[in-house]
């Protein structure tokens, strides 16, 4: 059987893109989670948490508003 050097290269190369999709999420997610003033990665935040955050800035927000 002999291999065709150009799709070895081809498969190589896709196999690369692959790795780096893969790892890019993971870079991303921790950078997100990155605290620069503790060097630290914080905690992800789970759903429920998240809503209750964005509750609180959705309330403070119009109370800023109105004081204006």
């Amino acid at each position: 059987e002999t291999k065709d050097p150009a799709k070895e290269a081809e498969l190589i190369m896709l196999q690369r893109f692959q790795n780096f999709e893969s790892a890019q999420k993971d870079i991303q997610d921790l950078l997100e989670l990155w605290d620069r003033s503790t060097l630290q990665t914080r905690c992800p935040v789970t759903p429920s948490e998240k809503s209750e955050e964005d509750q609180r800035e959705q309330v403070s927000g119009r109370k800023g508003k109105g004081k204006g």
